[in-house]
């Protein structure tokens, strides 16, 4: 979800912020969920939905969102600094067979020429 953010035309400032900002809010939905759940029902030791939500959320959200801000910061001077992958439909390549389905291997280049291998 991140990358279709960031990555719809030039990256800004602005985009990696909201990239960064919309993934802590699934990961705070999914932790608070969690943590309800687990607390409620699985160790028996009862928790408000309301405290959940303090304590895993509204205390954790501004060193979080400090977080993001560097992330995005840094992102872009990256960007800025030609270190950034740049991945396009003719650019990514899988060499994969149908016996090694799981061992997919794609290759990206840098804007430098680069080439990465991710698994």
């Amino acid at each position: 979800m991140t990358h279709a953010l960031v990555r719809r035309g030039v990256p800004t400032f602005r985009r990696a912020l909201a990239a960064c900002s919309a993934g802590m809010v699934v990961v705070y939905v999914l932790g608070i969920s969690y943590f309800y759940f687990a607390s409620n029902y699985i160790i028996d030791a009862p928790i408000g939905f309301w405290v959940a939500v303090w304590y895993c959320g509204v205390l954790q959200v501004l060193p979080d969102f400090l977080l993001c801000v560097a992330a995005a910061y840094i992102g872009i001077r990256f960007y800025k600094a030609g270190l950034w992958i740049r991945e396009t439909q003719e650019m990514q390549t899988q060499l994969c067979s149908r016996a090694e389905a799981r061992r997919c291997i794609r290759i990206a280049w840098m804007s430098d020429g680069r080439r990465i291998i991710r698994g």
